[in-house]
């Protein structure tokens, strides 16, 4: 079974869903940034994972992630809850795809990083999100192929 640890930096305020946005132009380009961001990072881990593994990677159909999101100790203040950090991180999600999800400027169609085949119910799991403070903030996805069975709807 595969598996592939991507560290990317945590989502802007502006992904987050209780930011008051003050317009939605602000937010739509905080979101295209965001996934543009976790799309190189994971392009990489993924290059770094087929120069090791001497094989192709091929986007996994049945998946499980888990999200653990890390704050700097020096921050105060409650963490964000679960859902909530889901939610802010949705463009990374996305971007994790292999799916088209648009297109750009030009015409040319988005693609994310085809570390996933799809993020909808019956083929990605979801494992417990973690909030926590450390030294490095930052976001650690965790993603690892799983058998069909193992995927809750």
């Amino acid at each position: 079974m595969r598996e592939l640890i991507i560290v990317v930096p945590l989502p802007p305020r502006e992904l987050f869903p209780n930011y008051p946005a003050d317009h939605w132009t602000g937010k739509a380009k905080a979101v295209a940034s965001y996934g543009y961001t976790v799309k190189l990072l994971a392009l990489n881990e993924r290059h770094l994972w087929e120069t090791a593994n001497k094989q192709i990677w091929e986007p996994l159909v049945h998946a499980s992630i888990a999200l653990e999101f890390t704050w700097p100790a020096s921050k105060r203040g409650p963490l964000p809850d679960e859902k909530n950090l889901e939610a802010a991180f949705k463009s990374g999600i996305d971007a994790l795809t292999a799916r088209v999800r648009g297109v750009d400027k030009r015409g040319d169609p988005i693609v994310g990083a085809g570390i996933i085949a799809d993020d909808s119910p019956g083929k990605l799991a979801w494992l417990p999100t973690v909030p926590k403070r450390g030294s490095e903030a930052g976001v650690q996805i965790t993603i690892k192929e799983i058998r069909r069975s193992d995927v809750q709807n």
